[in-house]
């Protein structure tokens, strides 16, 4: 493979943040998009580029998918929870790049790590009214 994984580096389970079944409907609320404008196509964490798609997901919110270099988020999320979710799998593929992904005993300890660090940091940020400030087309 021609992408860097690092020593020790294993393939990775795609990494999913599970929708509840009520909140999986599209609405016309939530189809205008304000957020997907200013989330990037490509993020480069440590010299890696990982693509950053959005599109329709199954019965998640997004996933990472590490072996691909890939983070998959849902387009029928409503604005407030495509910006939480991408801070998710972002920080997932943060752990991952780094190396970092290896110090967690599980996966399902990782996912918990994260999920609890991403739904602090997104709260710091919109309460603190922190913002992305570039729109990526």
């Amino acid at each position: 493979m021609s992408k860097r994984l690092g020593s020790g580096a294993r393939a990775r389970k795609p990494r999913s943040t599970t929708k509840p079944d009520a909140v999986r409907k599209t609405t016309a609320a939530n189809t205008r998009r304000t957020v997907s404008n200013k989330i990037p196509r490509r993020v480069n964490i440590l010299e890696q580029w990982w693509e950053v798609q959005q599109r329709p997901l199954g019965d998640s919110f997004g996933l990472t998918i590490p072996d691909k270099y890939q983070i998959v988020l849902d387009t029928r999320t409503g604005d407030e929870k495509l910006a939480e979710t991408f801070l998710h799998e972002l920080l997932h593929a943060l752990l991952f790049t780094s190396g970092m992904h290896h110090e967690f005993d599980s996966e399902a300890h990782e996912e918990r790590f994260v999920s609890r660090l991403s739904s602090t940091l997104f709260q710091v940020i919109r309460r603190n009214g922190l913002r992305l400030d570039k729109d990526f087309k």
